[in-house]
C-alpha cells in the first residue's frame, strides 16, 4: 500500500517535469485528494506546467488545512500571469482562516504586486498577530513611500516583533524614507530593536544617524555600531574608537 501511495505522487511530480500540459485537467482534481503528498504533488507539477486556464483551482489551495500545501500552491501561482491570478488573491485577504490570509500575502509578494498595497495596508491592522507581521513584511518589500508611514505609525500598537520584521524589511528593500522612524528606535526600551535599528541605519546609509549610532558603543549595540560605523564612513567616532582599544 505504501509503495502504491508514493508512487503515485511520484507520478504526478513527473508529469509536471515533462511538462504534460494535457494532463492538466486531471492533475488538478488531485488537489482534493486526502494524500497531503499527493496534493504537494500535483502543486509541485502545475508549477511547470503553468497551466493558466486553472488558475482559480490553485488560488484555491490557499485554502488548503496543511502547510506544505499551501506552500506549494503559492509557489504555483508565482508561475502564472499575475493578471490572472491577483483578483483572486485580494479576495483571499479576507478570508476567516488567518493562514489562508498569510498565504494570499506571500503570493501577492511573489507576483509583485504592487497594485494591491491598499488592500495590505488594511491588515495591518487584522486580529492575527502573524497576519499582521506577514501584512507589515510585504508591505516594506512592495509598499515604496506611502506604506512606510502606515507601518511606522503601528509600532506603538504592537510588539517587539512587528518592529523587528518591519525594520529589518526596511533595510533590505532599501528604504530611506524610514530612517527618522529608525532613529527614534534606538532609544527603545528593548535592546534587542536598538541594536536592529542600528544595523539598519548602517545598511540604509543614514549619516544623519552617525551621532546616535556614536553613543551606541556605550550600549548592549555596540557590536552593530562597530559595524555600521566604517558603512556610513564615520570619522567622527575615531576618538571614541581609540578609547575602546586602549
Amino acid at each position: 500500500m505504501c509503495v502504491r501511495r508514493c508512487l503515485r505522487w511520484a507520478a504526478v511530480e513527473t508529469l509536471g517535469l515533462l511538462e504534460i500540459k494535457e494532463s492538466a485537467q486531471q492533475l488538478v482534481k488531485n488537489l482534493t485528494d486526502n494524500q497531503v503528498r499527493v496534493r504537494e504533488a500535483t502543486l509541485k507539477a502545475l508549477r511547470y506546467i503553468k497551466p493558466e486556464e486553472f488558475a482559480s483551482e490553485i488560488v484555491q489551495a490557499l485554502e488548503d488545512e496543511d502547510n506544505s500545501v499551501r506552500h506549494r500552491a503559492v509557489e504555483a501561482l508565482k508561475e502564472l500571469d499575475a493578471a490572472n491570478v491577483v483578483p483572486e488573491l485580494i479576495k483571499k485577504l479576507n478570508h476567516a482562516n488567518p493562514d489562508t490570509r498569510r498565504a494570499a500575502l506571500r503570493a501577492l509578494y511573489e507576483l509583485n504586486a504592487k497594485d494591491t498595497v491598499p488592500e495590505i495596508i488594511k491588515l495591518l491592522d487584522d486580529s492575527n498577530d502573524n497576519v499582521r507581521l506577514g501584512a507589515a513584511w510585504v508591505l516594506a518589500e512592495l509598499g515604496g513611500d506611502d506604506a512606510v508611514p502606515e507601518i511606522v505609525k503601528r509600532f506603538p500598537d504592537n510588539g517587539v516583533e512587528f518592529q523587528r520584521v518591519a525594520v529589518e524589511s526596511f533595510a533590505k528593500a532599501g528604504a530611506k524614507e524610514a530612517v527618522p522612524a529608525i532613529i527614534e528606535l534606538l532609544e527603545h526600551k528593548n535592546e534587542k530593536i536598538r541594536a536592529i535599528a542600528v544595523k539598519a541605519l548602517g545598511v540604509l546609509g543614514a549619516k544623519e544617524a552617525i551621532p546616535k549610532i556614536i553613543t551606541c558603543l556605550e550600549t548592549s549595540a555596540r557590536v552593530q555600531a562597530l559595524e555600521s560605523l566604517p558603512l556610513l564612513g564615520a570619522r567622527e567616532a575615531i576618538p571614541e574608537l581609540w578609547q575602546i582599544w586602549g
